[in-house]
């Protein structure tokens, strides 16, 4: 408790004050963000043991929202698709959420939940506490990406695309409401260990390596020649994810511009779009010798 709230209330009211589930964040308001950051910092690791147990509570609906659910499903048809009923049978925050940004708001001032979120990974209960145990471990600065880059040196590991994916978060940076992440000095490592991967025989360990080396946007020399060979693969879905990372990346991807001109004639129609939207914005000189 801190200023008569409780963690998880100033959890909530930093979740509603980004705005970011709402139409032109009209509900962004950086005084509440910035209260509720002071408060759960001064709450500091005293906030620990909730944000673990939370991560280990399974999603479940209140029994009124089930009862609920169960009569709008016999509605006449249409009734029961709307922005409303999915806004009514929500609940406000799951747990594992609340962990996630309680972490994230932590930092690396939740250095001492390693450990712990490292034997979750591993305990087995489901996959979702895996999940939200990584995702939390990246939150947590350079100590939280040591289990995670373990897990990415071995793309064998069954937590890989978990992983993979829990990196990708780290790209919320470009989001105005969260706060730059500390790579420590790991930022090399990590995108040459999926720049490897892209070219991976398993396709979700692939694509999950492209998407996530699109989505940072960091170390070019190492993820754009990854990328540009991936547009190469034959498989459909790693070329297309390679050809939407090169687009996230923008104007550093420069260097992919010749594999770009060869994806305009990709058999894949996707594949070509984004191909010539990429070299519109980055090379439209190319695009225009080349149409």
């Amino acid at each position: 408790m801190f200023r008569g709230r409780t963690l998880s209330q100033w959890i909530l009211l930093n979740d509603l004050s980004t705005g970011a589930e709402s139409v032109h964040n009209s509900r962004y308001n950086p005084a509440a963000l910035r209260e509720s950051d002071h408060a759960i910092h001064q709450i500091g690791t005293n906030a620990l043991p909730w944000l673990i147990k939370w991560i280990q509570c399974e999603p479940s609906y209140s029994r009124w929202r089930m009862k609920l659910g169960k009569a709008i499903d016999k509605l006449p048809g249409g009734l029961s698709d709307s922005s409303f009923v999915d806004w009514l049978l929500q609940d406000p925050m799951q747990a594992g959420d609340k962990a996630s940004i309680g972490f994230r708001l932590l930092g690396t001032n939740a250095s001492a939940a390693v450990p712990e979120l490292t034997r979750l990974i591993n305990v087995g209960k489901s996959a979702r506490i895996s999940d939200c145990a990584l995702h939390a471990l990246v939150e947590l600065g350079p100590n939280g990406l040591t289990p995670v880059m373990a897990i990415l040196a071995n793309p064998k590991d069954p937590y890989w695309p978990a992983a993979a994916q829990a990196l990708r978060s780290m790209g919320g940076s470009r989001w105005k409401f969260l706060p730059s992440f500390n790579w420590g000095t790991n930022a090399g490592l990590a995108m040459r260990l999926l720049a490897e991967c892209v070219s991976h025989p398993n396709p979700e360990v692939a694509i999950g390596a492209a998407e996530s080396l699109g989505w940072l946007a960091l170390e070019p020399e190492t993820t754009v020649p990854a990328l540009a060979g991936g547009l190469q693969d034959p498989r459909d879905e790693v070329r297309l994810a390679c050809a939407i990372s090169l687009a996230w990346i923008g104007g550093q991807a420069r260097p992919a511009v010749p594999a770009l001109t060869l994806a305009l004639h990709d058999s894949n129609y996707q594949v070509r779009y984004w191909a010539t939207n990429t070299l519109l914005k980055i090379a439209q000189k190319v695009l225009d010798q080349v149409l």
